[in-house]
């Protein structure tokens, strides 16, 4: 460390104790000469750059970061003396977690690993050791494994330098492979089963958080969260799932809102009363991604091809589109419906056809336009109109 950081310290800190010391890091334990709060300063032998990004993030769940450093080859934070004892203190002694503890504690990790996944980061070292428990509330501790999530394949293989807790860290983070949310979530599970003991009241939520590929696992905390909800009013859900699926089929397509049915079919997949395929979820999940603003900007709008065909983009209560194809000057068809968002950029549009065939339309958002392309079932609209190709945008 160097010189004006020591002296730094020294003048605004206290030296109480040094908490821990090994060749990775040390713990110091220091008291505010102003404030009289404690604290701890932890000096790590190497850059822990997720830090930057933890000092700005302010949360019931997290340890606020008061002072940060990085040298060349260490990193030097002083953060906030969490009260309590670790919920692995409780283990070690014993303690059997009512019900409601229990539940409280799952919500709880499901909200704290929201935050840090909200800001694109893993923890990947969740276990009862890094989380302080006072007063029923819980707050995560020791980021040292954390990391940003990140598109750079170079970081994708360094993904594993720091493994975890054996026990407690997925498989995936013992091979060359980047990992992400579902990390968490897997060592949630074991952490929770540890809690919940011999309770087998979340055995099945449990089960799928600590899936041994990440497809097996929950794809977020929400998720996770939705799946909680669903256990703890399952008796009432099974008798309203009768009715709750006429009003969505019936007062529903009556004022058309595609977000309150997708909703609902998340909830009845993550309940066990209907299967969706990947695929299905994978588009509702897009869509959910995104604000109605968002979409609005990168979609709506009207665009014409070479042709001087027209196509124009709308949202309601979802992205709709209309096409209008032209040949020689004369038009030959105008087609559209709803566009369903596979991702950011790429909207679908399905129709079975009167030969029972599944025709459709692909729109690619590509520089200042749409590409526009389609499978090889032919269109349910008219013969020989040519759809496909690029549309600039004009509107």
């Amino acid at each position: 460390m160097k010189t004006e950081i020591l002296d730094f310290i020294e003048y605004k800190y206290e030296k109480i104790s040094i908490i821990a010391e090994n060749s990775d890091k040390s713990i110091t334990l220091l008291k505010d000469k102003e404030t009289g709060e404690y604290c701890r300063l932890k000096s790590i032998n190497r850059v822990v750059d997720v830090y930057k990004q933890l000092k700005s993030i302010k949360s019931e769940y997290l340890p606020e970061i008061f002072y940060l450093h990085y040298d060349e080859n260490e990193t030097d934070v002083i953060v906030e003396e969490i009260q309590g004892r670790t919920l692995q203190s409780y283990i070690d002694e014993g303690k059997h977690f009512s019900a409601k503890e229990t539940e409280s504690i799952f919500l709880q990790l499901c909200n704290a690993l929201a935050v840090l996944h909200k800001h694109g980061i893993i923890h990947r070292d969740l276990k009862p050791d890094n989380i302080m428990y006072a007063d029923g509330m819980i707050k995560l501790v020791d980021f040292d494994a954390a990391r940003e999530v990140s598109d750079d394949k170079k970081e994708q293989l360094n993904d594993t330098v720091m493994l975890g807790t054996k026990g407690f860290a997925p498989p995936e983070q013992y091979g060359f492979e980047q990992t992400d949310e579902r990390a968490d979530i897997y060592a949630m599970g074991v952490t929770m089963k540890l809690i919940a003991g011999s309770d087998r009241k979340y055995k099945k939520i449990l089960s799928k958080c600590v899936g041994f590929a990440p497809k097996e696992r929950y794809k977020s905390t929400n998720a996770v969260k939705r799946a909680i909800y669903l256990r703890k009013y399952r008796g009432l859900i099974s008798f309203a799932a009768f009715f709750l699926l006429i009003l969505m089929f019936g007062i529903n397509s009556y004022y058309n809102d595609p977000v309150f049915r997708d909703d609902v079919l998340l909830l009845l997949q993550d309940g066990g009363f209907i299967t969706l395929t990947e695929e299905q979820k994978n588009r509702i999940l897009a869509k959910q991604d995104f604000d109605e603003e968002e979409i609005k900007n990168i979609w709506c709008g009207k665009y014409k091809n070479a042709d001087n065909a027209d196509l124009e983009i709308s949202y309601k209560n979802g992205l709709e589109f209309t096409i209008i194809t032209y040949q020689n000057g004369t038009k030959t068809s105008k087609g559209g419906g709803e566009l369903i968002l596979e991702n950011k950029e790429t909207a679908v549009f399905s129709k079975t056809t009167r030969t029972g065939k599944e025709y459709r339309l692909y729109m690619n958002i590509y520089e200042n336009g749409i590409i526009v392309t389609e499978n090889e079932v032919s269109s349910p609209y008219s013969h020989g109109q040519s759809m496909p190709g690029y549309y600039e945008k004009i509107k």
